[in-house]
C-alpha cells in the first residue's frame, strides 16, 4: 500500500491487516512509526512512490510475506493554484510536483506491482490479484483552484479501463476509487464551518465521508471477483455545480 501512513491509507490498511499482510510504504516516518505503534503486524518501508528504489523495495517486501493479492495506491499530494491569478511559474511548478506524485509516481508504483503480481500463482477463481488506485472527485468536478490537481486525478481515473484492459489476460483486476469530502489531513483540521461547506452538496448523507467508510469499500472491491474496470465514486452523491464568478449561491 502507498501512501498508508495516514488518511484514507492508513484506515485501509488498518481494516486490511485483520485478514492480511500489509505492508505500507510512504514519506511520513513520524505517520509510520504512529501506525507501527498502534498495529504492530503491519510492515513500513519510509519512501516515496517518486523513487524506483522505495517503490521496488515495497514490492520486494510484499512479496517475501507471501503471494502478493491486492495493491492499494494511495499515496497523493493536493495544493491549489488558479489560472490568471497566481503567476504562471508558480502554477507550473505547482502542476509538475502534483504529477511526479499523482500520476508519475502512481505509474511507477503500478509497474512493478503487476510485474510482481503477475509472476503469482492463480487463485481458485482464476485470479492473480487485485489493484485499487484513489483519484477524486476532483476529477469530474474539481472547483476553482483545482486545475492543476483536477488534472493529475483525471489522469489517474482515466488509466483504469486501459489498464484493465493490459491486465486482463493475466487475472489481474483493476478498480478506480474517487473520494470526495472526507475527515483526513489533506483537508487539515477543518472547523464545523469547514465540514459543512465541504459536503453541503452531498444528496445524503450530507456530512465529510469518514475513513473507515473508503476502507469498507476497498475491502469489497477486493473482495467482489467480478468487479473490475471500474471508478466508483465515493461521495455521497455530491455534484458540485458550476457558479460563476460574482454569483452568490444560496
Amino acid at each position: 500500500m502507498t501512501g498508508g501512513a495516514a488518511g484514507l491509507g492508513r484506515a485501509a490498511a488498518l481494516q486490511l491487516v485483520e485478514q492480511m499482510d500489509v505492508v505500507v510504504l510512504d514519506t511520513n516516518e513520524v505517520a509510520l512509526e504512529d501506525l507501527r505503534r498502534k498495529q504492530p503486524k503491519l510492515h513500513t518501508v519510509h519512501g516515496s512512490v517518486t523513487s524506483s528504489v522505495d517503490v521496488s523495495e515495497a514490492v520486494k517486501t510484499a512479496s517475501e510475506l507471501g503471494p502478493l493479492r491486492l495493491a492499494v495506491l494511495s499515496a497523493g499530494i493536493g495544493r491549489a493554484t488558479r489560472l490568471a491569478v497566481d503567476p504562471p511559474d508558480t502554477q507550473v511548478a505547482v502542476l509538475n510536483e502534483l504529477l511526479a506524485v499523482n500520476v508519475v509516481g502512481l505509474y511507477q508504483s503500478l509497474a512493478y506491482v503487476t510485474a510482481a503480481m503477475g509472476r503469482t500463482d492463480r487463485d481458485a477463481l482464476g485470479q492473480r490479484g487485485c489493484i485499487i488506485t484513489v483519484s477524486s472527485a476532483a476529477a469530474f468536478d474539481g472547483g476553482s483552484g483545482t486545475s492543476a490537481y483536477a488534472a493529475t486525478k483525471g489522469a489517474v481515473a482515466s488509466l483504469t479501463l486501459p489498464a484493465a484492459r493490459d491486465l486482463g489476460p493475466l487475472g489481474i483486476r483493476i478498480c478506480c476509487i474517487a473520494p470526495g469530502a472526507f475527515e483526513t489531513p489533506m483537508h487539515g483540521e477543518p472547523t464545523s464551518e469547514t465540514l459543512e461547506r465541504l459536503s453541503r452538496n452531498n444528496v445524503h448523507p450530507v456530512r465529510p465521508g469518514k475513513p473507515e467508510e473508503f476502507a469498507s469499500l476497498v475491502r469489497h472491491i477486493y473482495g467482489n471477483a467480478y468487479l473490475n474496470a471500474s471508478i466508483i465514486r465515493l461521495d455521497a452523491g455530491a455534484r458540485d455545480p458550476y457558479v460563476p464568478p460574482g454569483v452568490v449561491r444560496e
